[in-house]
C-alpha cells in the first residue's frame, strides 16, 4: 500500500514536470497577438526587466515628448521586429514590424486591408497621414479597440497593440 502511494506521487510529479514545462515552452513560443493584451508571450503590463528575461537585452532609446513634458522609453528587438514603448516603467504600446506574429492566425504584417476587415470587422476609425515629402510613412491607420494596423499600399506594414483604458 505504501509503495503504491509513493509510485502515485512520483508519477504525479513526473507528469507535472513534463506537462508543466511543455506548457511554458508553448507560451514562450507563442506568436499570437491579442488586441489590448499581448504579443506572443509579452503582456501589456510587463516591465522592461520582465521582457529582458524572455528576450534578453534589447536596444534602449529615450523618446522625449515635449508636449506632455515626459520621456518615453523604447525597447527595441530589431531581429524579432518588435518594439516596446514604456511609460512609467510599464508597456504602453507594443509594435510588430515583421510577419512572425499574427492576430487570430490570419492578420500579420503583409496582410491586405480586406483580410483585416474580414477578420476584425469594418467598425474602425481610419486616420489618414499627410506626408507629401515622407514617402516611407504609412498611408493611414485602422484603429480598433486595443490594436492599430498601419497601412501602406493596401497592406499592413505595422501592428501596434495598445493598452485599453
Amino acid at each position: 500500500m505504501k509503495k503504491d502511494i509513493i509510485k502515485a506521487v512520483v508519477l504525479f510529479f513526473t507528469l507535472l514536470l513534463l506537462f508543466g514545462s511543455s506548457r511554458v515552452c508553448l507560451a514562450d513560443e507563442s506568436t499570437e497577438i491579442e488586441p489590448g493584451w499581448r504579443v506572443g508571450p509579452i503582456i501589456i503590463s510587463m516591465t522592461k526587466a520582465d521582457i529582458e528575461r524572455v528576450y534578453g537585452t534589447g536596444e534602449v532609446f529615450i523618446i522625449p515628448d515635449e508636449e506632455k513634458k515626459a520621456n518615453y522609453m523604447l525597447l527595441q528587438y530589431k531581429n524579432l521586429g518588435l518594439n516596446f514603448i514604456f511609460k512609467n516603467d510599464q508597456i504602453s504600446q507594443m509594435e510588430v514590424n515583421y510577419p512572425n506574429y499574427q492576430v487570430k492566425e490570419v492578420i500579420k504584417v503583409g496582410s491586405t486591408v480586406s483580410q483585416v476587415e474580414e477578420t476584425m470587422g469594418k467598425n474602425y476609425i481610419r486616420e489618414n497621414y499627410v506626408h507629401s515629402y515622407q514617402t516611407n510613412l504609412p498611408d493611414y491607420k485602422m484603429i480598433y479597440r486595443g490594436i492599430l494596423f498601419f497601412i501602406k499600399q493596401d497592406r499592413v506594414v505595422k501592428i501596434t497593440v495598445v493598452k485599453e483604458n
